[in-house]
């Protein structure tokens, strides 16, 4: 329900003169990952880009997150490849949510490819990523 609250409130903005900014998108994105409803995650990701803006790493991260929680693992792999593709250099907290979806599916071989890709662009892993990591290949 707060999925469709949130998206609803974005419908709402964009008849009026208020105007939905990334923080907001974001935030809409979050709330359709905390219902682990994936599909309506990704659409703010697709309004933003309709409407030209451009998604942050946060409401990247958030989507791949999403897509993780609900067992959508190959798609967050995909997601964090449009990324990159579209000029967005993932960080480390998109790197995190993707990894986080490899634990969660046991795709320890994955979750090793991520890691090494994160470390080879001079990002630093934090403890979260290494203990996500180690869980995947664990199960």
């Amino acid at each position: 329900e707060q999925c469709q609250q949130a998206l609803g409130l974005l419908d709402v903005m964009r008849e009026t003169i208020l105007v939905p900014d990334v923080i907001t998108y974001s935030s809409a994105i979050s709330a359709c990952e905390k219902a682990e409803q994936w599909e309506q995650a990704l659409d703010p990701i697709l309004v933003m880009q309709n409407q030209t803006l451009v998604p942050n790493a946060i409401a990247c991260a958030a989507a791949i997150s999403a897509l993780g929680k609900c067992g959508q693992w190959h798609r967050a792999l995909v997601f964090l490849d449009e990324v990159q593709n579209n000029g967005l250099e993932p960080d480390v907290i998109m790197y995190s949510a993707a990894i986080s979806a490899c634990e969660n599916a046991e795709q320890c071989q994955q979750a090793l490819r991520l890691l090494r890709i994160l470390r080879n662009a001079h990002l630093v892993p934090d403890v979260i990523i290494c203990n996500a990591t180690v869980s995947a290949c664990e199960k």
